[in-house]
């Protein structure tokens, strides 16, 4: 019995070994849940060490796992349909790189770059569960990932559209003025390996805006469907494989009659929420406030003085000004993007 029991711990322990950590359990729609992992982050250089010094703080997912239907259990406690415990029935995944270290331990060339034997990046993971019931408002439900995940076992959510936040529900986040002509949100997703979010079976459902600071309902709407996934939205055909960025059919909530000063969620009947905004005559204020401190920071040519930043420092590349720099600048009329090419024929830099 004791070899027994030292087995299944090596074995859970060995599990944890490939187990990021959940970071978010959320609904998508009524009938499709997604579940977020995060692997890790980059250690980076700090002020006087080399860029290399760098590394990553990673826990990686067992993908082969957590692709599999019974890795996941829904169970509820308030809804009968979920009283026994219940497997998805399908699901979906995409996985991206999220953060890098600038690690370079060999080069394998100008078509390869960097080769590097130490993990130098860590990816989150989105896995859509398809549901064998959909979610009932107002019920809760605990999903459990047995040892998927290195931080929590399971977690509980109730589903409340007017609370609880759905990534397929898009609205601009720094707000609205009230004068706006045109006030938009909009509903799409791309799923990964199922493509792009089918929204059909939810046109014409109810959209409400809803005020945050006594919870009403301050407008209604329908939502309707704005363009499909098909949409060409660049004439560059290696951008994309279809010409369109968002590789799911886009449908809309149309509140541009709504002026009413305040800060709302948008609620979408059997999805969720949106992340909160403002609508507010001074709503562009902090993106106009941390664009124009961005762009005085990246001004070449002059002093960044104490009384404006943290980051003081003389003026750089000004002839005028910075020591050792007389006669180091040109000026020409030859702009890059005109050029043919980059193999520095002369005929692309007739003033240089």
């Amino acid at each position: 019995m004791k070899k027994i029991l030292t087995l299944v711990a090596f074995c859970y322990a060995a599990d944890l070994l490939f187990a990021a950590d959940v970071v978010a359990v959320l609904p998508l729609t009524d009938k499709i849940l997604m579940v977020q992992f995060d692997e890790g982050y980059a250690i980076f250089h700090k002020n006087g060490q080399k860029r290399t010094d760098e590394s990553m703080f990673v826990d990686t997912l067992n993908v082969t796992k957590a692709s599999l239907l019974t890795s996941y259990l829904i169970a509820s406690t308030d809804d009968a349909a979920y009283a026994t415990a219940k497997n998805p029935t399908d699901l979906s995944r995409k996985s991206k790189g999220t953060s890098f270290a600038h690690l370079c331990e060999g080069w394998g060339g100008a078509a390869v770059g960097c080769v590097n034997k130490s993990i130098d990046h860590a990816k989150e993971h989105w896995v859509y569960l398809f549901l064998p019931n959909a979610l009932q408002s107002g019920k809760t439900y605990t999903l459990k990932l047995g040892n998927l995940a290195k931080n929590k076992t399971e977690i509980t959510f109730k589903f409340d559209e007017t609370v609880i936040r759905s990534e397929a529900i898009h609205v601009n986040n720094m707000g609205y003025v009230p004068s706006a002509a045109q006030k938009f949100g909009y509903i799409s997703h791309w799923l990964g390996s199922k493509g792009g979010l089918d929204v059909a079976a939810y046109a014409n459902k109810n959209f409400k805006i809803i005020n945050q600071a006594n919870k009403t309902v301050a407008f209604t709407g329908k939502i309707a469907f704005r363009k499909n996934k098909s949409n060409v939205e660049t004439t560059q055909t290696d951008d994309t494989p279809n010409q369109n960025f968002a590789s799911a059919d886009v449908y809309e909530c149309n509140f541009s009659a709504f002026t009413t000063p305040g800060e709302y969620v948008l609620s979408v009947d059997e999805m969720g929420c949106s992340f909160p905004f403002k609508i507010s005559a001074d709503a562009y204020r902090e993106p106009y406030f941390w664009t124009m401190k961005g762009l005085y920071h990246n001004r070449s040519g002059i002093a960044l003085l104490a009384k404006h930043t943290d980051w003081p420092r003389p003026a750089p590349h000004n002839p005028k000004l910075t020591p050792g720099f007389a006669q180091k600048l040109k000026y020409t009329s030859s702009r890059y993007f005109d050029w043919s090419n980059s193999d520095n024929d002369s005929r692309d830099k007739p003033t240089i």
